[in-house]
């Protein structure tokens, strides 16, 4: 099958981490470097098999876990932003944004709200890396096993009272 010949080409995990660092680690999170703004990846190897892993990099659009489905909002004055909702009450919604900003909109202050559905990671990551690479990053990937720590219990998602 495709897969056990790439399996049986290999890779190096410890390049597929310089590979990581530079392609997913402004959205992706392992152990504690990283950002938030996609799937904590930590336990990848653990939860995906490698065939999976390989899809969601290819094809990131096809399984979207609801709460990493970006949201398009406008404003009444026209300003337009995207981001992952972290919180919402009946006053305000709260997106992500990138760099880890969150940008506070006040409800009223909505014209436009869509939600996105296809994925926020780019189509075709891994044209950016050579073949090589890949296998690297895929190694990588596979070996992550560690469950990263839930959040603080109690914490508002909102970030208020």
């Amino acid at each position: 099958t495709f897969m056990a010949g790439l399996n049986a080409l290999g890779g190096d995990g410890e390049a597929g981490r310089k590979v990581f660092t530079r392609s997913c680690q402004a959205c992706h999170r392992v152990g504690d470097e990283g950002a938030e703004f996609g799937p904590n990846l930590s336990d990848v190897g653990k939860r995906l098999k490698r065939e999976e892993i390989l899809d969601s990099i290819l094809f990131p659009s096809t399984k979207i876990d609801p709460k990493y489905r970006a949201t398009n909002v406008v404003t009444v004055d026209g300003k337009a932003l995207s981001g992952l909702v972290v919180g919402e009450d009946a006053a305000e919604l709260s997106l992500l944004l990138g760099q880890g900003a969150v940008e506070k909109i006040p409800k009223a202050d909505v014209e436009v709200r869509q939600e996105v559905e296809i994925s926020s990671m780019p189509e075709k990551l891994n044209d950016s890396m050579s073949g090589a690479e890949f296998l690297d990053l895929l190694e990588f990937l596979a070996a992550q096993q560690t469950t990263p720590p839930a959040p603080a219990s109690g914490a508002p998602a909102s970030g208020g009272p």
